[in-house]
């Protein structure tokens, strides 16, 4: 990861420059998530190999709003049609949306 980071970037003061970047922006993420006041739906697709099951569980631990995760048995493209997790998606999504819709 490093080397394909590196032919990206260049030289390794860039790389450096990357990363303290990239971690200044995860804590500003941490910090918004820690912010949210309102319902949240999370749908995680158990078989992502972009996004780990595990590293979604760790940031929504930081939201304090009422949270509801459902995690499906796709991948990482839950909102296409063609995959596998995308009905339990959409579902989720729709039974949601109506759930905070009666709350309105």
């Amino acid at each position: 990861a490093y080397e394909m980071l590196r032919s990206l970037v260049g030289s390794e003061m860039c790389i450096e420059t990357v990363l303290e970047q990239f971690r200044r922006l995860s804590q500003l993420i941490i910090q918004g998530l820690k912010r949210i006041e309102v319902p949240v739906l999370v749908v995680q697709g158990k078989y992502d190999p972009v996004v780990l099951p595990q590293g979604t569980q760790a940031l929504i631990r930081q939201i304090n709003a009422p949270l509801e995760y459902v995690e499906t048995e796709g991948d990482h493209n839950i909102n296409q049609r063609s995959n596998k997790g995308y009905a339990a998606t959409e579902q989720a999504v729709l039974e949601f949306a109506e759930r905070f819709r009666m709350r309105q």
